[in-house]
């Protein structure tokens, strides 16, 4: 396209360009969904490569498969597909972009994820971001992440902050449809803990209500809690690299917390207590983590190897949930 036009002609035919490009990506997408059979009563599985120069999709369906493959290059975004056509070339538009539009108009929310590499070249966190944002509230089951900068999920429905991950592995449980919680699986200062912000987008309970958790001892962090999610109280043990933890469940109750079931990190059913009892969850043979319920939060404490007796821990807990 010449570069010497008037800046408003310029404007105007970039825009008719991005507007066909989108109407043609959406024709090419409907194409596709007929491939692969993407309905309300199936699902397909996929397998998703992503890199700085090229993202590559693979689509398993019930009639078949195909292998998109989005490479950027100097006009746009070079899209080839194994079935059908030739290569399309999207214009004017970033190949990240181009990537999400089409894979989120092919996946269903029945679709599972079986494979997702991030690779080391995308360094930059923005573009991490940018690119995980789009898997934010689809229904994954399974999702497996690797890379060399030790970035591995389990099961994703929201994103953290990608600028802290550097060196960490991050894990996301998923115990059911609207329960999930995340963790790190190595030693992670609580300073760095503490920058992990959940993208927030429903109603959240006061974090007045939690407030007096912090000066709770040994408790890393205490985030904000939204509607049907599940909050991961950090409870690291300073001389190992493996974070023990307990996830929380917050019920429709707001702004009372109900916790409807603990798990440890291996994501097990240890119980489910009472709103007056409290819940002695062993770590190991000195190690015990206490829950109680309370009319504004839950309360956990922490025992230690070095702590003081069990039964002080728990006065204190019964002290507090009488606040």
């Amino acid at each position: 396209m010449p570069q010497n036009l008037p800046n408003e002609i310029l404007e105007m035919v970039t825009n008719r360009l991005n507007i066909f490009d989108k109407i043609r990506l959406r024709r090419v997408s409907k194409r596709l969904r007929s491939v692969v059979v993407l309905d309300k009563n199936s699902y397909c599985n996929v397998d998703v490569l992503v890199a700085d120069s090229q993202i590559i999709l693979k689509l398993h369906g019930r009639l078949g498969g195909i292998v998109l493959t989005y490479r950027k290059c100097e006009d746009g975004t070079l899209i080839e597909r194994s079935l059908g056509g030739g290569d399309k070339l999207i214009r004017g538009t970033n190949f990240i972009d181009v990537a999400q539009a089409d894979i989120k108009s092919l996946i269903s929310s029945k679709t599972t994820i079986h494979h997702l590499e991030v690779d080391q070249s995308m360094d930059d966190p923005e573009k991490i971001a940018h690119f995980w944002r789009s898997f934010c509230n689809w229904n994954v089951s399974k999702l497996k992440t690797f890379a060399n900068n030790g970035f591995q999920v389990n099961a994703v429905l929201k994103v953290v902050q990608p600028t802290v991950l550097t060196d960490m592995k991050l894990e996301f449980v998923r115990s059911s449809t609207h329960t999930n919680a995340f963790s790190i699986s190595q030693f992670v200062k609580s300073e760095q803990w503490k920058q992990l912000k959940m993208f927030k987008g429903r109603p959240r309970i006061r974090k007045s209500n939690l407030q007096h958790l912090l000066h709770l001892k040994k408790i890393d962090v205490i985030s904000e809690v939204e509607r049907e999610d599940v909050v991961r109280f950090c409870l690291g043990l300073s001389n190992s690299n493996v974070l023990e933890s307990t996830v929380l469940r917050f019920t429709e109750r707001l702004p009372v917390p109900g916790l409807v079931a603990a798990f440890r990190k291996t994501n097990t059913n240890i119980g489910r207590p009472s709103w007056k009892k409290i819940l002695r969850i062993p770590i190991g043979e000195h190690l015990a983590t206490l829950i109680k319920l309370t009319n504004n939060a839950a309360i956990v404490m922490r025992k230690l190897a070095t702590d003081q007796d069990e039964k002080v821990i728990i006065e204190k807990i019964e002290k507090l949930s009488s606040i």
